[in-house]
């Protein structure tokens, strides 16, 4: 599995998205590991509202293209406080989603 930056990942990790992040490719990445890499969950993590909106869109994106294939998504979605890198010494608030498949 590799994360939206072509880098690989392994179970359990976290897939970071930008606003510059391509609703389309994230879409990609959840509808294959959910089906080709047959994962339970994937965990999204997202900086302000953009690269917010892009993970929304790709939920549903992903979620529209799952249900055709009876997969059934549902997600968790939550505040988490991460290490700024502009300032070490400085959390800032992240949402990240847990996005779990399921078949029917």
């Amino acid at each position: 599995m590799s994360d939206t930056t072509g880098n690989e990942t392994k179970r359990d990790e976290i897939t970071y998205v930008k606003s510059t992040t391509a609703t389309k490719a994230l879409a990609v990445f959840l509808v294959t590991s959910a089906t080709k890499e047959k994962l339970e969950q994937v965990k999204i993590r997202g900086i302000g509202a953009g690269a917010v909106n892009q993970m929304v869109k790709a939920i549903i994106t992903a979620g529209s293209r799952l249900t055709e294939k009876g997969v059934q998504i549902s997600y968790t979605m939550y505040y988490k406080d991460v290490e700024s890198r502009d300032s070490g010494d400085t959390n800032i608030s992240a949402i990240e989603f847990c996005v779990k498949f399921s078949t029917e």
